[in-house]
C-alpha cells in the first residue's frame, strides 16, 4: 500500500491553566501535527513538540523538517507492517529534526496499522497490561499545591514529581511532604537552575525531605559537571534535555554521568528511537522514565501508553495529563489514568484512537 500525502500543519494548543517551572511559564503550545494518507483513503495521525531550547526546533522549522523527511517515503510501497518498521528504523535524522520525525513516525505506524488492522502494541511488543502514572506538579505558589495534593490524594497516586528551583523550594517541599506524607516517592525537577555549587548548598534540603532522585539540576549538564555532582550529592540523577539522541545516551552511558535517563518520545525521534534509547541505558545500568512534554495531546499520550507498556521495567511514567490540562484534545474521549495514577492498555487498530472532525 503505497502513501498518497504527508500533511503537515501547526495546531495551538491551549492550556485550562499556566504551567511552570524554574526558567518559563507556559499557558499554550504549538505543536506539529502530520496526517499521513495512505492511497486506499485511510488516514493516519502524528504529532511532535518542537522545543528550540531541547532539540533546536520551532514551529516553523518542523514544517520544513517534515515536509523535507517525507520526500524519503515519495514512491514507497509497504507491504507490511515489519517493513515499515524496519524502514523508519534505518532512517537518520538530525537533532533538529526528532519532533517532526516523530510526528511523521507515529503519523505512518498509524495509518499502516489501521490499513493491516493491527494494534501498535502488537508492532512494539505488549508486556503488560496497565501502567501506573506518576503526578507532576508545577511551580506554582503554596496556595495553588493545595488543590493539586488533594487531587493527588483523591486519585490515589503514589508517585510525584515537582518542579523546583525556586526561592521557596524548602516551604514548597515541607508543604507537598506534609500534606502527601512520607510514603510519597518524591522526585524533584529544576529544570537546570543551579551552579554546582547551588546544587551542594540545595541538597541538604532536598535530603532532608526524602527525595528520591533530581532531574536536570544544573545549568551546565556537561559529563564533567554530572560526575561532579554524582560524586558530591548522594541523590540519583535524571537527565532530560542533555538526552534526545542515540549518541548522547551512548556518551552519558559510556561516563556513567546519570542514573536515569528520562525518555520524552518528541525529543527523542519517536517510539523506534526511545527503544533504542532505553536499550542503551539498559546495558550501562541505567534505568529509565517516560517523560512527556507539556502539552501533548492525545496523540502523543496514546503513542507514550504504548510505550509504557512495551516497556515494563520504567523506574516511572509520566504523560497521559490531556483532560487535566488542555482546554480542547485532537482526539475523541481521553486516554487519561484513572484511581492510583492507574493507565490501561488502549484497543484498536493503529495508535486505537480518533481524531476529532476539526482535526481530520
Amino acid at each position: 500500500m503505497r502513501i498518497k500525502s504527508i500533511s503537515p500543519s501547526i495546531i495551538t494548543v491551549q492550556f485550562k491553566s499556566t504551567f511552570r517551572h524554574s526558567r518559563k511559564s507556559r499557558g499554550l503550545s504549538k505543536n506539529i501535527f502530520t496526517k499521513c494518507l495512505l492511497e486506499d483513503g485511510t488516514c493516519g495521525y502524528g504529532e511532535g513538540i518542537p522545543r528550540e531550547y531541547v532539540t533546536g526546533e520551532t514551529p516553523g522549522s518542523s514544517i520544513i523538517a517534515v515536509k523535507s523527511l517525507a520526500r524519503s517515503f515519495q514512491g514507497k510501497d509497504f507491504s507490511s507492517m515489519r517493513q515499515i518498521v524496519r524502514f523508519l528504523s534505518d532512517m537518520r535524522v538530525r537533532k533538529n529534526q526528532l519532533a517532526s520525525m516523530c510526528s511523521i513516525e507515529l503519523a505512518l505506524l498509524d495509518a499502516y496499522g489501521k490499513h493491516f488492522k493491527v494494534p501498535i502494541s502488537d508492532v512494539i511488543g505488549l508486556k503488560r497490561e496497565y501502567v501506573r502514572y506518576s503526578a507532576v506538579i508545577s511551580a506554582d505558589s503554596i496556595e495553588k499545591l493545595s488543590k493539586l495534593c488533594w487531587l493527588i490524594r483523591l486519585f490515589g497516586i503514589k508517585d510525584v514529581k515537582l518542579k523546583v528551583g525556586l526561592p521557596n523550594d524548602a516551604e514548597r517541599l515541607e508543604f507537598i511532604r506534609r500534606k502527601l506524607g512520607k510514603d510519597i516517592n518524591l522526585r524533584v525537577d529544576a529544570n537546570r537552575a543551579w551552579t554546582l555549587n547551588g546544587y551542594l548548598s540545595m541538597s541538604e534540603v532536598l535530603q532532608k525531605y526524602s527525595v528520591s532522585a533530581i532531574e536536570d539540576p544544573l545549568k551546565d549538564m556537561s559529563i564533567r559537571n554530572l560526575k561532579k555532582a554524582k560524586k558530591l550529592v548522594h541523590i540519583p540523577i535524571i537527565v532530560d534535555e542533555v538526552l534526545c539522541t542515540i549518541k548522547e545516551a551512548k556518551q552519558l552511558a559510556n561516563a556513567r554521568a546519570c542514573d536515569y535517563f528520562n525518555i520524552r518520545l518528541s525529543k527523542c525521534g519517536g517510539l523506534l528511537n526511545s527503544f533504542k534509547i532505553h536499550k542503551v541505558g539498559k546495558r550501562a545500568g541505567i534505568k529509565s522514565i517516560l517523560g512527556a512534554h507539556v502539552g501533548e495531546t492525545g496523540i502523543l499520550s496514546s503513542a507514550g501508553r504504548h510505550f509504557a507498556l512495551s516497556v515494563p521495567d520504567l523506574a516511572y511514567v509520566e504523560g497521559s495529563y490531556d483532560r487535566f490540562l488542555l482546554k480542547e484534545n485532537t482526539i475523541k474521549g481521553n486516554v487519561g489514568f484513572g484511581f492510583g495514577g492507574k493507565g490501561k492498555r488502549i484497543k484498536g487498530y493503529g495508535l486505537g484512537i480518533v481524531i476529532r472532525d476539526k482535526f481530520r
